[in-house]
């Protein structure tokens, strides 16, 4: 409570600036209807959408090889498992922002920065699920398929994967749809998609277009969240 209470002290809290937002704030809602939907809206937004699904998926691979090289009792050299860990540990201490900004700068506007920025924070933060999944299996199935004479991959088959199934099904939905809504912020540094256009629309009161914006984003989200509604009750 303390710690909330200097946080709002040091905000510089003002009612008085509140209630003098309000003709702004009326004239940023009435300005919104009616939307202006537009083709350039639509591809913005399917930029965005495979932008995140593309660094989703090969994120998600990436960082089931890390998790494996990392995991307590699946990791095939503590040595090397606590460097992978370090190394996941610094990918996911820095904002997805940052890696935008760095590979606009290198690559220049579009998506392909984008693509690459949520690439490096998927594959941390699947790494990060995946690690934590495995290390909470029930390690017995494992532990008799070794003792009995099968390998490491062959152990890994059957005792540790069908286990795994599920968390790996579950977090790799969720990165997907982390990755969604990260595309958008993402663009309004010029790393592609369609956050570009909302920081346009924003900066140019074009208000009606920021409206279809968030209209198309918010379908877009829900239809992504209902595959994986979908997706967990067949798999799951």
């Amino acid at each position: 409570m303390a710690v909330f209470l200097v946080a709002l002290w040091s905000l510089d809290l003002s009612l008085d600036r509140l209630a003098g937002a309000w003709p702004n704030v009326r004239a940023m809602l009435t300005g919104m209807w009616p939307p202006a939907f537009s083709g350039e809206i639509f591809m913005g937004v399917l930029e965005s959408l495979l932008m995140a699904l593309g660094a989703a998926s090969v994120g998600t691979l990436g960082g089931l090889v890390l998790a494996l090289l990392t995991a307590t009792g699946v990791a095939p050299w503590r040595p090397l498992s606590a460097l992978v860990r370090a190394l996941v540990v610094v990918m996911r201490g820095i904002p997805d922002l940052v890696y935008a900004l760095l590979f606009v700068a290198a690559l220049g506007l579009g998506p392909f920065a984008g693509f690459l920025a949520l690439w490096i924070s998927c594959t941390a933060l699947a790494a990060k699920f995946f690690t934590d999944s495995l290390e909470r299996l029930d390690p017995v199935p494992h532990e008799a398929l070794t003792s009995v004479g099968a390998t490491r991959p062959q152990a890994f088959t059957a005792g540790i994967w069908p286990q795994f199934v599920p968390s790996f099904t579950g977090n790799g939905l969720f990165v997907a749809d982390l990755a969604l809504r990260e595309s958008i912020v993402l663009g309004i540094v010029g790393a592609g998609g369609v956050g570009y256009l909302m920081q346009e629309s924003i900066a140019t009161l074009r208000y009606d277009v920021t409206c279809a914006i968030v209209i198309a984003i918010a379908v877009v989200v829900y239809g992504i969240e209902a595959l994986a509604r979908l997706a967990r009750r067949h798999l799951l």
